[in-house]
């Protein structure tokens, strides 16, 4: 017996000869016919789309090919001759080699087989699906959304820095940065030309470098800083000319009503709002804000489309206190800077602190340079010397020698020292005196500023207990007054006799202008060593105080009897010793001048070559404020008469902006002093 199949759209008819035939004998004959080409069909006139490979003529062979074949294997599935059983799946059918119902001996087992194999791949399929699409559904709901939402955040306006008045001293400003893409903004040649010279003209710049940007790079920026009128004027330019490939990027740009006052204190920060030196930088977790999201939308090719409102961050900082002073800043800056030029110094930095409160009223920094464009200016330039310059301390080293050996009983002020006439050597060094000083007493002593007087009392002192006073006032540790880029100074023990003595008057370590002011601050207040700091507050944007900063006292380090003497002694070097440039007439002014030298490995660098000081407070028996000035590499003068003055003319300033009343009658003025000493 014979059963033939026809198969519609193919090029003849397919017989398979007999009920028995071998499964694959009916595969290879399928695959045969599989392979053929297909006919050949009229393409119409109009140009219709072409197929993909597996077309429709494939198609029509191959569904009744696999018609049939269901037809053989499962009986009764298309509504052919027979039925499936359930029982031919679990044996129950006709023995092997016979014919029935549910198919001959081989095909129940082949049937059952392949029942079995489509059974398990179902159930694959379904726990599969089930596991995606409820147990994992959220994994795959997080995945989904990350892939086709995204948040877009624009810069957001930084908070605002005063200073301990509420005076504005940094502010921020919506701005942007226009940029052009030329391969865009050529791809249209009609008019080019007069589209370009209009926004050129718009936005200030020259045609002629902005064609020749365009012609060298593929993005070129028209305008870094443009302000919200100039981005009108390019969209309305846009819009009205047709012009592509002109955009704009939001910036968060940072303005300051004072020019370069306090610029190395304040710092900068970039475009997108994120302070990069000074209390910008240090202070940036208060300043910053999230900024205003937008939700994106993005299609299958990443392109993003705008849905959803802003989401505004309300967390930011809405105001930053400094505890300086606008005016006693500006007093300060000035003098310091015309001091310099007297001089022609290298480099000069001046502090006003309160020592009751460790309060920092003033930090001046020259040269200046514009915090509007800190990316012009060196990094050397940018450094803030107050806290990042370590020099030795020099003479000023002398009032913590002096005031701890009369702490701990070991000198009286009265006591005679022999200052050898200028010159002693000790450990086959030379130790000098700028005068040529015969025996004097350690209060004269310390108002002449004997270095051979020290290295004698060095004798009784040790290296260990010089190490241990030195630590005490706060030297070889950050102050923690806030400011970034503090260095902690150079400080380690005294080997040989000779460096014992050099430390007394200053010698073989290295400290900061603002630890030699909180050193100072230890005497001028009575004996508490406090922590410097120049942050006063910070608020939010809803008012709420986020951090504030009180007086610390970090350790008392004299009594306050020592302290009290320490400041008489001090008036000496202003009255008679060798800070008598600083002297304010009708006030006593407590001070001490230092010169310092430069080392290296080949030894201390020519005399020339040197940091000068001078540091004191007013009024000497009641301290309202204390001023340091430092300057470095000054041409000509000694400390007395370089720094001096300048430190007069900043503590005038303080006087006035203060409240701190002059026993002198008139206007208070310079009444001249000398010029000589360390």
């Amino acid at each position: 017996m014979r059963m033939t199949m026809g198969i519609s759209g193919g090029p003849g008819r397919w017989t398979v000869p007999g009920h028995r035939s071998s499964l694959k004998a009916r595969v290879r004959s399928l695959f045969s016919r599989l392979s053929s080409p297909p006919r050949r069909r009229p393409v119409p006139p109009w140009g219709a789309p072409q197929e993909s490979v597996f077309d429709r003529s494939v198609l029509s062979r191959l569904v009744p090919v696999v018609r049939g074949l269901a037809e053989r294997l499962m009986p009764g599935v298309f509504g052919g001759p027979g039925l499936f059983r359930v029982r031919d799946f679990l044996g129950g059918g006709n023995p092997a080699g016979t014919a029935g119902p549910g198919g001959d001996g081989d095909d129940g087992r082949l049937i059952r087989v392949v029942t079995g194999v489509q059974l398990v791949a179902v159930s694959v399929v379904a726990l599969r699906l089930l596991t995606i699409q409820v147990l994992w559904s959220p994994r795959y709901s997080t995945m989904a959304g990350r892939q086709h939402t995204a948040y877009f955040k624009t810069p957001a306006a930084r908070g605002v820095i005063c200073d301990r008045n509420g005076r504005p001293l940094v502010v921020s400003q919506e701005g942007a940065a226009i940029y052009m893409v030329p391969r865009y903004f050529y791809a249209s040649r009609d008019g080019t030309a007069r589209k370009l010279r209009e926004l050129c003209t718009v936005l200030g710049r020259s045609v002629s470098a902005v064609a020749m940007e365009s012609r060298r790079h593929n993005f070129v920026w028209l305008k870094k800083d443009a302000t919200p009128a100039d981005v009108e004027r390019v969209k309305s330019a846009c819009q009205s000319l047709r012009i592509q490939g002109v955009g704009w990027d939001p910036l968060c740009i940072r303005n300051y009503p004072e020019g370069r006052m306090a610029c190395h204190l304040l710092g900068c920060a970039n475009t997108r709002g994120r302070g990069l030196e000074g209390v910008e930088f240090a202070y940036d977790r208060y300043l910053s804000r999230s900024g205003t999201e937008l939700a994106v939308l993005r299609d299958s090719r990443g392109k993003m489309i705008f849905t959803g409102g802003p989401r505004e961050d309300t967390e930011g900082a809405g105001l930053l206190t400094l505890t300086i002073d606008t005016q006693l800043q500006y007093a300060a800056e000035r003098e310091l800077e015309q001091g310099m030029s007297r001089v022609r110094a290298r480099w000069g930095c001046a502090l006003v602190m309160d020592p009751r409160t460790g309060e920092l009223l003033a930090v001046a920094n020259a040269p200046r340079f514009n915090p509007a464009d800190f990316a012009a200016v060196s990094q050397d330039i940018r450094v803030n010397h107050t806290v990042a310059k370590v020099f030795e301390p020099g003479s000023t080293f002398k009032t913590m020698v002096l005031a701890r050996a009369l702490q701990e009983g070991l000198v009286n002020e009265k006591e005679v020292f022999d200052c050898e006439r200028g010159a002693w050597t000790l450990a086959d060094q030379t130790i000098h005196d700028v005068e040529p000083y015969g025996k004097l007493s350690v209060a004269e002593m310390f108002a002449y500023s004997s270095n051979i007087g020290f290295a004698k009392l060095s004798a009784r002192i040790g290296a260990e207990r010089l190490l241990e006073w030195a630590k005490s006032f706060g030297f070889g540790e950050a102050t923690r007054a806030g400011i970034p880029g503090e260095e902690k100074g150079t400080l380690k023990k005294p080997g040989e006799r000779f460096s014992s003595a050099a430390m007394c008057f200053g010698q073989g370590f290295g400290v900061t202008a603002i630890q030699l002011a909180s050193a100072y601050g230890a005497i001028a207040n009575g004996g508490n060593l406090m922590r410097p700091f120049v942050v006063s507050e910070v608020r939010d944007a809803a008012g709420r105080v986020r951090m504030r900063n009180r007086p610390e006292k970090v350790r008392r380090v004299l009594s306050a009897s020592v302290a009290s003497r320490m400041r008489e002694l001090m008036t000496g070097v202003v009255d008679y010793g060798t800070g008598q440039a600083a002297r304010i007439p009708g006030v006593r002014v407590a001070g001490k001048t230092g010169t310092s030298q430069k080392s290296t490995k080949a030894g201390y660098l020519p005399e020339g070559d040197k940091p000068v000081t001078f540091v004191g407070f007013v009024p000497a028996d009641d301290p309202r404020f204390l001023v340091l000035v430092t300057m470095d590499q000054p041409r000509w003068g000694t400390a007395g008469g370089t720094v001096g003055p300048v430190f007069r003319e900043i503590a005038l300033a303080a006087m006035r902006q203060l409240g701190v009343p002059s026993r002198a009658p008139g206007a208070l003025a310079y009444a001249g002093g000398g010029d000589s000493g360390r």
